[in-house]
């Protein structure tokens, strides 16, 4: 496994910087316990369809429980209340449920409608439109413009050296999903892929793509120039 990542980074040095264009903004002056808001949030985000689905198949529940999909991409970040100007100033969108900690330029939500308006302002933000059961990560290469997508299924593995057979995937528990690019682009190609069961199938609109039990993969999409 660390050979294979050592592979990928020779291979690909450059896989761009995390798109995260939305800044939720936590009250620096909180201490823990923080506001339930931000538990519902959480819970608000897992894709509970996904995790009912296995209801009558646990392969893999530990990690999934761990490590959850959502039902939208994970394109924000958690930023104190008191960061700099010049950091706040590098988001397209803050967004704050509690008016007295608000920086400058943050859209105020009540709290009830903070999960809401994370979800809605994601997906307006996103270069692609995603749907499926999988967590979705969005890196921007700014070398050639283009998008390196992060896909991974926490589903159907069990890790390690499983009864003495190494790790056992469940071939049942393959995901599959959607992207839509809001953008023309002229090649989308797979740069990492495991399981076997992986793989692409791409339109001229949209792009279908499976992901095996416990895998990941990572596509590069270009814009047509």
């Amino acid at each position: 496994m660390t050979q294979d990542l050592l592979d990928f980074q020779e291979a690909h040095p450059d896989v761009g910087h995390p798109f995260t264009p939305l800044a939720l903004i936590l009250d620096a002056s909180a201490r823990p316990p923080v506001s339930d808001t931000w538990d519902r949030l959480k819970s608000g985000l897992q894709d509970v369809a996904a995790q009912n689905g296995e209801n009558k198949n646990r392969s893999g529940a530990v990690e999934a429980a761990c490590y959850p999909s959502w039902v939208i991409p994970e394109l924000f970040d958690i930023v104190p209340s008191d960061a700099p100007e010049d950091i706040l100033s590098g988001y397209q969108s803050l967004l704050c449920f509690d008016k007295s900690c608000a920086p400058r330029n943050a859209r105020v939500v009540e709290p009830d409608a903070f999960t809401a308006s994370v979800i809605q302002t994601v997906r307006e933000l996103s270069p692609i439109e995603c749907s499926g059961d999988l967590s979705i990560q969005i890196n921007h290469r700014d070398a050639d413009n283009a998008w390196i997508i992060g896909l991974y299924n926490p589903w159907g593995a069990e890790r390690g050296d499983v009864y003495g057979t190494g790790s056992v995937l469940d071939p049942q528990s393959a995901r599959h999903g959607v992207l839509r690019p809001k953008f023309g682009f002229s090649s989308a190609k797979v740069i990492h892929a495991w399981p076997e069961e992986c793989k692409l199938e791409a339109s001229e609109k949209h792009l279908e793509v499976t992901v095996g039990p416990g895998g990941t993969m990572i596509l590069e999409i270009h814009p047509k120039v």
